[in-house]
């Protein structure tokens, strides 16, 4: 943590000690997938057995898992005496200093082990700990500190991570790591929302991944052939495709090898060996697509990879940014991620890499994105030139041939079994329509209600949504001007119990 880059890291470190040292006990750190989260957690816990404290690291996936006992041994803390594993086929010393384990392994063997002494817990993705067998371990080791790590601190459900969490600490922005050439930007090539309309949902508010929601996918006439656009917009990347199911995931792979690609696929059955061994083909190279159904969504590091297909509609804001944002990282020669999106998921959940508030205490549902996207002053559109497909931001002609794009109408492009590319800035329009000002301006206020925001707060996302204030658009409740800087929940009690 050296590079210049990289001085957020050490700079995010020094705030969480902060916050223990005021009395915390839970803090999560939150930081955009690539920058380093795990590197960060090895500083501390090298600090905290330097200090003659133990430790354990709670790793959701087994790639995680090995994830962080690499990172370790580069921390200088040797496996043996410095760290060990608790899993299938690994060698468990119970005197080292630092545990690496999933927590599903240490509550499945709780009964016939000591459970290991620990001063210091780190959780992976703790996004995931309001599930009960991660409640009740957190509750085993109250007196610890804990460090929850996460790129999406949110649950699709109405469960807040406040409940668990004491505070809340921010590593860096993606704009701010973009700057620094730490991750890329996302480039998004995608079609109108296809009909959804009837697809079953779960509990937590996303689609509901069967063969009927397959089906659904890859008949709906709006979207186009994920073969064909991916000899338009992706051939010369290295991709990974999302699917719905394992037979969908499956079905994929047997088609691009039939048009001559090198692809295989991964599913959670798939053998550990041979997984590594498809992954580590990926990285070298050997290796065009890798179509997955549930494995490649979280914790898994591909750097080389430069392009995502979506082929799985979703309604879910964590896995939308845990999964499209994963070949995020820098890589030599890579300008931008290139994400595919077959499904309209873009157009109910928005880019991937825009800067967006995760409230501790709060419901954060797709529904919220829009009052908390940070937008820029300005939107840069993004586009391709049809005549040279160079790639560049912003208005005026193509650099390399000087082709002019021509004034276009206000809806997204609709061709039938095509994708086009999509500008920022159009995906908020689309969204956008989609409610009235009535129903947005209410929605902003029961956003701040729950916030402990003020009614000046939510009039002025309602102008930065409309162009317009409330009042000139004669919705209400109304409210007088010396009233702005009330909170919403003083002036209107009644927001705080509304779904927002």
């Amino acid at each position: 943590m050296t590079a210049d880059k990289w001085d957020f890291q050490p700079r995010a470190v020094q705030r969480v000690h902060r916050e223990y040292a005021e009395g915390k006990r839970r803090v999560i750190l939150m930081s955009p997938t690539g920058s380093g989260k795990t590197a960060m957690a090895c500083e501390m816990m090298k600090r905290a057995r330097a200090a003659g404290r133990r430790c354990l690291f709670m790793a959701p996936a087994r790639e995680l898992v090995k994830q962080c006992s690499n990172h370790l041994e580069e921390f200088g803390i040797e496996y043996g005496r410095g760290h060990s594993i608790l899993m299938a086929g690994e060698e468990n010393i119970p005197e080292s200093d630092v545990l690496v384990v999933s927590p599903d392994t240490l509550w499945a063997r709780r009964h016939w082990i000591d459970w290991p002494k620990a001063d210091f817990i780190v959780w992976d993705e703790c996004h995931q700990t309001l599930a009960r067998t991660r409640r009740a371990i957190l509750d085993r080791y109250q007196g610890a500190w804990h460090l929850g790590l996460s790129a999406t601190p949110g649950r699709a459900d109405k469960k807040t991570l406040g409940d668990v969490w004491e505070s809340l600490v921010l590593a860096a922005t993606y704009g701010e790591l973009i700057d620094r050439g730490v991750i890329v930007p996302v480039r998004a090539i995608a079609a109108r929302p296809p009909d959804l309309s009837g697809v079953r949902k779960g509990a937590g508010g996303d689609f509901v991944q069967d063969d009927a929601l397959a089906e659904r996918v890859q008949t709906t006439e709006i979207i186009g052939d994920i073969l064909t656009h991916y000899q338009r917009w992706v051939r010369g990347r290295q991709a990974i495709l999302f699917a719905v199911t394992v037979a969908h995931s499956i079905r994929m792979r047997d088609q691009f090898r039939e048009w001559g690609i090198r692809a295989e696929h991964v599913d959670g059955k798939t053998p550990a060996d041979e997984r590594d061994d498809i992954l580590r083909r990926l990285r070298e190279g050997d290796l065009e697509v890798v179509c997955n159904y549930n494995v490649l969504g979280q914790g898994v590091d591909l750097p080389s990879v430069s392009a995502v297909i979506n082929a799985r509609p979703c309604n879910s804001l964590v896995w939308w940014r845990q999964s499209m944002n994963r070949p995020g990282r820098a890589y030599p020669g890579k300008e931008n991620v290139l994400l595919v999106d077959h499904t309209g998921s873009l157009f109910r959940l928005g880019f991937p890499d825009e800067d967006i508030e995760w409230p501790l205490h709060g419901d954060v549902r797709a529904a919220q994105v829009d009052a908390w996207i940070k937008r820029p002053k300005t939107d840069r559109v993004q586009r391709s030139c049809p005549k040279c497909a160079t790639y560049w931001e912003g208005a005026g002609p193509c650099p390399t041939c000087g082709w002019k794009p021509t004034r276009k109408s206000s809806d997204i492009p609709r061709v039938e079994g095509s994708l086009e590319e999509v500008a920022r800035h159009k995906v908020r329009k689309a969204k956008r329509r989609q409610e009235t000002p009535q129903k947005s301006y209410l929605r902003l206020l029961a956003q701040c209600a729950h916030t402990g925001g003020t009614i000046g707060q939510a009039q002025a996302r309602f102008k930065n949504q409309w162009g317009q204030w409330p009042q000139q658009m004669g919705v209400g409740p109304a409210s007088d001007y010396d009233e702005r800087r009330m909170k919403v929940a003083t002036k209107w009690p009644g927001f705080v119990r509304r779904k927002s």
